[in-house]
C-alpha cells in the first residue's frame, strides 16, 4: 500500500471581471424575486384571516398551490445557500471568487472610484469585513439551510425512497428569506451604491382569497 498522501487540488480562481459580478446581481435579483413572491404566498395561504379565508385555503386548489410555491421557494433558496459545485450562483462562490481571484482592471478602477463615495468597498481588505459577517450570519441560519438543501435534493429535485421527513417552519422560511434578500441588498449597494427594491407583486395570492372570501359573506 502506497504511503503517499493524497495532494488537495487547489482551485484555480479566473480573473474576477466587473461584468461577471454585474451579471452574479442580474441572475440573483431574478431568482430573488421568485423567492419573495413564493414566500409571500405561502405565509398568505397559511395565515387566513377570518372563518371564510379559512374554507378557501382549505379548498384543494389552494392547497396544490401552496405546494408549488414551497417547491419554488426551495430550488431558489439552494441555488444561493447550498455549498454544492454545482450550484454557481451562491453566495459563498461568489464570495470565494471576491477573496481569491486576481481583479481585471475595471474592478480596480470600481475600487479607486469607490474611494470616493463613503460606504463603499474601497479595497479586498475593506470588503472581507462584510463578508466575514454575511458568513457569520448564514452560520446561525445553518440548520435551517441544511433542511433547504435536503429537502431540495430528497424530496423535489429528486424523489429518494428512504428519505427522511424534513419540514421547514414559517419562522424559518421567513428568516431565511430576510437574510438572502439583506444579504443581496449588501453586495449590490456598498459596490454599486444601488439597490431596487424587491417586488411585491400586487396580483398575488392574497389578492384571489380576499376576492373568494369576500363572497362568501354575501
Amino acid at each position: 500500500m502506497s504511503n503517499k498522501k493524497k495532494r488537495k487540488t487547489k482551485v484555480r480562481y479566473k480573473t474576477f471581471k466587473k461584468v461577471d459580478f454585474e451579471s452574479w446581481l442580474n441572475d440573483v435579483e431574478i431568482i430573488i424575486n421568485n423567492i419573495n413572491m413564493a414566500v409571500n404566498n405561502i405565509n398568505r395561504i397559511k395565515s387566513p384571516k377570518n372563518e371564510e379565508e379559512k374554507r378557501v385555503v382549505s379548498n384543494e386548489f389552494f392547497q396544490n398551490y401552496l405546494s408549488q410555491n414551497v417547491y419554488i421557494a426551495i430550488i431558489e433558496f439552494d441555488k444561493l445557500l447550498s455549498s454544492s459545485k454545482i450550484q454557481h450562483l451562491s453566495f459563498e462562490k461568489l464570495f470565494n471568487k471576491l477573496i481569491n481571484s486576481a481583479y481585471s482592471h475595471d474592478m480596480q478602477k470600481l475600487f479607486r472610484r469607490n474611494n470616493e463615495v463613503e460606504g463603499r468597498f474601497k479595497d479586498r481588505k475593506d470588503m472581507l469585513g462584510t463578508i466575514n459577517a454575511i458568513k457569520a450570519e448564514k452560520e446561525k441560519l445553518k440548520r435551517t439551510c441544511e433542511t433547504i438543501n435536503t429537502l431540495r435534493n430528497k424530496t423535489f429535485a429528486h424523489t429518494d425512497l428512504d428519505r427522511k421527513k424534513e419540514v421547514l417552519k414559517l419562522k424559518d422560511l421567513n428568516e431565511i428569506s430576510a437574510f438572502v434578500k439583506n444579504s443581496f441588498k449588501t453586495m449590490k449597494e456598498v459596490f454599486f451604491c444601488s439597490y431596487s427594491e424587491i417586488e411585491n407583486n400586487s396580483m398575488n395570492v392574497g389578492s384571489i382569497i380576499n376576492i373568494i372570501s369576500a363572497s362568501l359573506k354575501d
